[in-house]
This record gives structure tokens, C-alpha cells and sequence, in this order.
């Protein structure tokens, strides 16, 4: 088939234009919702943030992950797309292979742990090759730094995933040596393969979801080697127990990052004449976090300071992060991948508009109290999570069921002054 679409102009799953990643969305999303439905039985089944966090981050993002480079790859370089069944075998063996790295693991299986990680390193690469392949022979050399980010997350995961593999099956018997490896793995994992990915798709998608022009990409062009550099700096003082070196290679990564937070801040000095919508106010606040993440690593791991690393990447990483930066993705992406009927895809990008400040005031409080209970005497860690919990389980009910809120009356209303033309004065008129 061609170069992969947005949405086709049929509301029809059966249809070849159909878009790829959304295949990547239902499953991504089951996962969440798995991820979200196991946090409050945390505690009945004693399994603490492990099951959680893996079912969110190797099921869920992962998955989208997956989808979004090869639609983003396709789309951005105006290349021709893989065969959507052939996206569908590679969707099949990442469910399997995340099935059964966490069956494996809750059930102590080391056969199944290791066939789950095998399975999934290998689709990660294949995947890797065909987003490779896609922006070599890409017409639109534009957006080729995208490609460049896409393709060094690809090697990270695999890192990460192969390291996490052994961390699991007891590679690792020194207790140093396991805390080094395991704050290792969760880095590569979430600063680099979910990191190097959302500030890849980010470039073009924020503005897109801001209704304003992209600045230049061009001062972005040191950032994927900096902050992939320094993942690697770090990864080889992680493994030598130098956590100076390890810190070092953090600040490396911080300093590619910073490139990318100054492109941020010109996207967000643009006067736009739409309200800023709730996908943006998460993608923002997403970055924020890693931003904390990583200032926090490069302190903690000079100091060896490993539960607190650990608490930063969940709480702020994993949650802040990656969870968040899901959670925004799919209330701009999940409408604008359906049928292209101005009309629907209007209300039904409103539809996430319900409730979507308070929801991402909600949720970033509730993990700032979350961290702040894990890290002082100050008790309020589990109602920072149940807060930001209640929150993330309001905006996956909304990514469920918002071609249906898109029809009730109310949103209806909502949707002609959201998208009314702006006033003279600028800006947009206001919601009721």
C-alpha cells in the first residue's frame, strides 16, 4: 500500500487506508487500561509498582511507540508504508512477547521471561530496520531528524530490553552490581527509547496540536547525538559502578534535551488563536517531568543514591513521562485518526476537551505529592496517587468512549464556539 494515512474516508476498519497506528492504539490502550485497573490491587496481590509499570510502559508504550514511528516515518517522509498485515504480525508477536515477559515474571518462569524478551528485542529491531529503511528512502529530507531519533531509540530499547532480561533471570547476583544494571535498564527504557521518541514526534506534532507554524528545526540537529551520547556515557559508567561517569553522561543527555526545551519554548512563544488544548497542556507538563527526571538523575547517580533514582524514573519518568505523554498523544491523535469528517472530527476532538484542565491539574498534583511523600516524612503519597490515579483513569474513559460524547448535544455546542472563528481582538472565543 501506499504511504500511510491520517484517517480514510471511510469510518471502516475493513477498509486498506485504514490507518496503521490505530491497530497500535487499541491494543496500546487495552494495556493502559490494565496498567491502570492493577494499581489499586497493588496492594491485595503484593506485586508493588512492578506489574503497573511494566504493563504500562512494555505493553502500552511500547506499542504506540511502535505504531506512531512507522505512521510518523511514512507520513513525515512521504514514504511508501509497509503492508498494514504485515504491521499486524509484528503487533501480534509484541503482545506475545509482553504476555509472557510478565506471565514469566508474576509466575517465575525464566523460560517464558526469556522467550518474552527474545520476541519482543527481536520485533523492536525489525521494526527498527523498516523505520530505517522508510526514511532512507524518504523524498522529504526535512523531517529527517525525526528518522535520526526514531532509529538511536530503537537501539536503546534494545539495550534496555536485553539488560532487563538478564536483571530478571538473575544475571546479576551482586547486589551492586544488580542496583547499577536495574537503574540501567529502567534509563535506556524511558530517557531512551520512549525519551528520544516523543522528542522526535514532538517536533511536528506540538505545533501541529497547537494550530501554530514549527520554528526551525535546524538548531535541533546536535540533540539526538547529545542525548543518545549520553546514554551511552552513562550506560558504560552504570556498568563499571563510576557514578561519576554515569553522571557525566546524564548531563550529556541533559544538554541535548536542553536544545529541544528551547525549540519548545519558541512553539510556545507563538501566538495562537486556539484555545491550548488539553493533548498540548499533557505533552508539555510530560517534558517537564523528564526534565526532572533527568536533573534529578544526574545529581543521584553521582551520589549512588539508587532508591532515589528508582522513585524519580517511576514516579517521574514513568508516570510523569511517559504514562502523561501517552495520555496527551491519544487526545489529539485517537479523533484525527477516524474518518476526515470535518464535522465529527471536530466534536469529537472536543469531546477530550471534558473536564481536560482539571484532569491535567489533577494528575501532575497528585504525582507531586506522590514524590514528595515517597522522598520527605511528609505522608501524602498515597492520596497524590490515588489523585493522579483518578485523573488517568478520567482521561482513559474519554479515549474509550469519545466518538460517542461527540454526539451529545452539550459537546456539540461546545464545539461550534471552540472552533468558531477567532475574534478581532484574537484569540478564541471561549468554551462553555
Amino acid at each position: 500500500m501506499g504511504r500511510i494515512a491520517i484517517g480514510t474516508s471511510q469510518n471502516d476498519p475493513r477498509v486498506l487506508g485504514r490507518p496503521l497506528m490505530s491497530d497500535h492504539n487499541l491494543s496500546a490502550r487495552l494495556w493502559a487500561t490494565a496498567a491502570l485497573i492493577s494499581v489499586p490491587l497493588a496492594s491485595v496481590w503484593n506485586y508493588a509498582w512492578w506489574l503497573p509499570l511494566h504493563l504500562a510502559l512494555l505493553g502500552a508504550a511500547t506499542q504506540a511507540i511502535v505504531g506512531g514511528q512507522l505512521m510518523f516515518s511514512a507520513t513525515l517522509g512521504l514514504s511508501r508504508g509497509p503492508s498494514r498485515n504485515l504491521v499486524l504480525v509484528q503487533l501480534l508477536l509484541l503482545n506475545v512477547g509482553a504476555l509472557l515477559v510478565v506471565g514469566g515474571r508474576q509466575w517465575h518462569s525464566d523460560a517464558a521471561l526469556a522467550a518474552g524478551v527474545v520476541i519482543v528485542t527481536v520485533v523492536i529491531g525489525w521494526v527498527t530496520f523498516l523505520v530505517h529503511r522508510l526514511w532512507s528512502r524518504s523524498v522529504n529530507r526535512r523531517f529527517a531528524m525525526t528518522g535520526v531519533f526514531y532509529r538511536l531509540a530503537g537501539v536503546s530499547i534494545i539495550l534496555g530490553a536485553t539488560i532487563g532480561g538478564a536483571l530478571a533471570l538473575g544475571a546479576f547476583n551482586d547486589a551492586a552490581s544488580y542496583l547499577e544494571h536495574r537503574s540501567l535498564h529502567m534509563t535506556l527504557n524511558v530517557l531512551g527509547w520512549v525519551g528520544l521518541t516523543v522528542v522526535g514526534t514532538a517536533i511536528t506534532l506540538l505545533p501541529t496540536i497547537l494550530h501554530v507554524r514549527a520554528p526551525k528545526i535546524q538548531q535541533l540537529r546536535p540533540a539526538p547525538w547529545l542525548m543518545f551520547g549520553g546514554l551511552m556515557v552513562f550506560s558504560t559508567g552504570a556498568s563499571l559502578g563510576l557514578g561519576w561517569m554515569a553522571s557525566v553522561g546524564l548531563a550529556t543527555y541533559a544538554a541535548g534535551f536542553a536544545i529541544f526545551g528551547f525549540y519548545v519554548r519558541k512553539i510556545l512563544a507563538v501566538k495562537s488563536r486556539r484555545q491550548v488544548p488539553t493533548a498540548a497542556l499533557h505533552l508539555v507538563s510530560a517534558v517537564a517531568w523528564l526534565a526532572v527526571t533527568v536533573v534529578a538523575g544526574i545529581i543521584l547517580t553521582a551520589t549512588s543514591d539508587h532508591a532515589a533514582l528508582r522513585d524519580f524514573i517511576v514516579v517521574g519518568g514513568a508516570a510523569g513521562f511517559v504514562f502523561q505523554a501517552l495520555l496527551g498523544a491519544w487526545a489529539f491523535l485517537l479523533p484525527s485518526t477516524r474518518a476526515p469528517i470535518p464535522e465529527q472530527r471536530r466534536r469529537e476532538l472536543v469531546a477530550m476537551e471534558l473536564g481536560g484542565r482539571l484532569q491535567v491539574a489533577a494528575y501532575n498534583l497528585g504525582l507531586v505529592a506522590a514524590m514528595v511523600g515517597l522522598r520527605t516524612d511528609i505522608d501524602i503519597s498515597l492520596a497524590g496517587i490515588i489523585l493522579a490515579w483518578t485523573a488517568a483513569v478520567s482521561a482513559m474513559t474519554k479515549s474509550w468512549i469519545f466518538p460517542y460524547l461527540g454526539r451529545l448535544r452539550g459537546v456539540q455546542v461546545r464545539s461550534d464556539l471552540w472552533w468558531a472563528p477567532p475574534s478581532d481582538e484574537g484569540g478564541a472565543s471561549p468554551p462553555t
